[in-house]
């Protein structure tokens, strides 16, 4: 059986009870963009906090199809990424990870989501 890269995305339970989070792990191949869809509530902030186990991933966030925060590739194995957003408009939003660049080693990403 040939080796398949993959990307798993796991929720981190130590960050604190404010956050919420999808229940269960998601896999994906690379060359996959996993989306973690989120509802959001004008005004309301978006924060962050996750980490990949080696390398780097693209993480950015869409809302209808458009960008509203803008894509990076970013590598956390020396201390996790953490950011917020104001939500300006109502709805969901989709958070993602995205390997397509990784072609032989999977990644583990750990996160968690809240909504203040």
């Amino acid at each position: 059986m040939p080796y398949q890269p993959i990307l798993v995305i796991l929720p981190e339970k130590s960050y604190g009870s404010t956050f919420f989070h999808v229940t269960t792990a998601r896999e994906g191949c690379a060359g996959e963009n996993i989306q973690v869809k989120v509802w959001g509530e004008k005004g309301r902030t978006f924060r962050w906090i996750w980490r990949v186990s080696s390398g780097d991933v693209d993480f950015g966030i869409r809302k209808d199809g458009e960008m509203v925060y803008p894509t990076f590739r970013i590598t956390t194995e020396f201390h996790p990424e953490i950011g917020s957003m104001e939500c300006k408009e109502t709805g969901d939003y989709a958070f993602f990870f995205d390997n397509s660049h990784g072609k032989v080693w999977s990644k583990d990403v750990s996160y968690k989501i809240s909504l203040e």
